[in-house]
């Protein structure tokens, strides 16, 4: 087997498809450059599958500086504000179970964003945008940007962003749904940088690589005042990466595309890893819904998922992270109803059901000793545990308490 630089690769091996079999070697390089770009395009395709497409091009790409990042941001988000969107009744509601800091105040996102994205990749339009700051810092790091982004781009061309939307159904599997696109990504750009530092992947300790990220991730939704939106973005890169790096090993390209296609639809699965006991779908849900209290209508039916009952786990287990964890992972179902009247006062039912009635009576347990959680009520049948709390008033609103079999 011949290996060469990506730059020198012969022009025989970029146009015969897949009867050449060379192997490339890659550099660091400065990712504004077009060569670098096609360089580490060419090896995401490599480490993806291997094959050589003759007409298979780069994805438009292009650079631009910070300012005129930050005054598409602006714009952007001028846009969203003046068009019509439906009320947002989940942030309340989550505020009022303590997920999402009460007080949280408007999010500095295009500062982040100008900040510290380097590249992204615009699935409407299907092009790779490149952040240009001046001198780079780390162009290794760059170039593992780089390839994480071009991953999304094959992503798009080779199952598209409209099937990844067909499998989302709740807030649960959308997380579920976004761990494997972005543990692809990381599993590819891992990859990739491998290649840039000569590395077999083989002697890659990837057990200890997803221990410390997922450990380190999990404590920074312990000390984050919102742990639901930390815990919504942050566990979907190493969980989605371990559980595609473990399709990898066992089945390389096409191990993954089986797990892709499995597409576990929650985040439970992805919690608990591959081949667990607990790597399995959810009972079918079987509580009837409650009638909504008088002068209520509902308005948001939804399920929450593994994430976002550990992220409320935090809140009840503050000095003990580990078993937050624990239950969390011990989900086994929910529906989340959010009730509002005219004037936008909310009532919020979290029907939990947990594979334990000793996991669901330590949540409750948590509950009453926690003063954070003074204004949630509960009641617990079994495995099942519901919560019910209120911007005001609905003391007497009692539908909630019991599961009624489903008709």
């Amino acid at each position: 087997m011949r290996r060469a630089r990506l730059a020198a690769l012969s022009l025989s091996c970029l146009w015969a498809a897949a009867s050449c079999s060379a192997e490339i070697t890659l550099e660091t390089c400065d990712i504004r450059q077009s060569d670098c770009q096609r360089n580490v395009f060419l090896a995401v395709q490599e480490v993806r599958g291997g094959l050589w497409d003759p007409w298979l091009e780069l994805p438009p790409m292009r650079v631009i500086g910070t300012e005129q990042y930050r005054a598409e941001l602006e714009l952007s988000r001028r846009r969203a504000a003046e068009g019509e969107r439906p009320y947002d009744y989940l942030t309340p509601a989550l505020k009022l179970l303590h997920m999402i800091d009460p007080d949280e105040p408007p999010q500095g996102a295009t500062d982040f964003s100008v900040s510290f994205v380097a590249a992204y990749y615009d699935s409407f339009l299907r092009s790779v945008t490149i952040i240009d700051r001046g001198a780079r810092t780390d162009q290794r790091e760059d170039v593992r940007t780089l390839a994480h982004e071009l991953v999304h781009a094959a992503q798009e061309r080779d199952i598209g962003f409209a099937t990844f939307d067909d499998w989302i159904s709740s807030l649960d599997s959308a997380n579920a749904v976004g761990s494997l696109i972005e543990g692809e990504a990381m599993l590819y750009e891992n990859l990739v940088d491998a290649k840039q530092r000569s590395l077999d992947p083989e002697t890659i300790n990837w057990k200890g690589y997803h221990a410390g990220w997922i450990a380190s991730t999990r404590e920074r939704i312990l000390k984050d005042a919102s742990p639901f939106r930390i815990a919504s973005s942050g566990l979907r890169y190493p969980l989605g990466s371990r559980y595609l790096v473990s399709a990898y090993l066992e089945g390389a390209q096409l191990g993954v595309r089986r797990a892709l296609a499995a597409h576990p639809g929650a985040t439970s699965q992805l919690m608990a890893g591959r081949h667990t006991e607990q790597d399995r779908a959810p009972d079918a849900w079987s509580c009837a819904y409650p009638a909504p209290p008088e002068a209520y209508t509902r308005v948001k039916d939804d399920e929450l998922g593994g994430y976002s009952l550990y992220a409320f786990a935090t809140r009840l287990f503050p000095d003990d992270e580990a078993r937050a964890w624990e239950l969390a992972s011990a989900w086994n179902g929910d529906r989340f109803l959010i009730y509002a009247d005219e004037g936008k006062q909310l009532g919020v039912l979290w029907m939990l059901r947990l594979r334990t009635a000793e996991a669901a009576s330590s949540l409750q347990r948590a509950l009453t000793d926690n003063p954070l959680a003074a204004s949630i009520v509960s009641e617990r049948q079994g495995e099942r545990l519901h919560l019910f709390v209120a911007s005001q008033g609905l003391a007497d609103y009692a539908e909630w308490r019991s599961c009624k079999p489903a008709p």
